[in-house]
């Protein structure tokens, strides 16, 4: 009897360590799931956060060419008036000035008498 006694402890141990070696494995098959599961998180906030970033970013880009559509825009106005204005009664000097600040007229003292004697 005492031989099946010690079988059966020896059973019962071999069963008892089969089940450990069973339940750490499936803890060990939870834990690298969730660690796979908490990196791909990770990564998906990151994306995320990257995502969020360009989006800002390109909103931001959107708006500064908007403000520059609206400042270019007001200041063709603004050009417009003055060109309405200084159309009336200005005198040619002062005309001519006016064109070669705006860029409408090409102003160059080369052939000009005064430009020639101007720099000596």
């Amino acid at each position: 009897m005492a031989r099946n006694e010690i079988d059966e402890i020896k059973n019962a141990e071999a069963a008892a360590i089969a089940r450990l070696e069973a339940a750490r494995h499936e803890s060990e098959a939870r834990i690298s799931a969730a660690e796979k599961d908490a990196t791909d998180l990770l990564l998906k906030r990151r994306q995320e956060a990257g995502d969020t970033v360009l989006s800002m970013r390109l909103e931001a880009e959107e708006a500064a060419i908007a403000e520059a559509d609206r400042i270019r825009e007001d200041a063709r106005k603004k050009a417009d008036v003055i060109k309405k204005q200084r159309s009336r009664n200005i005198p040619d000097a002062v005309r001519i000035i006016l064109d070669a600040v705006t860029g409408e007229r090409d102003v160059s003292t080369s052939g000009d008498a005064e430009g020639n004697h101007r720099g000596s």
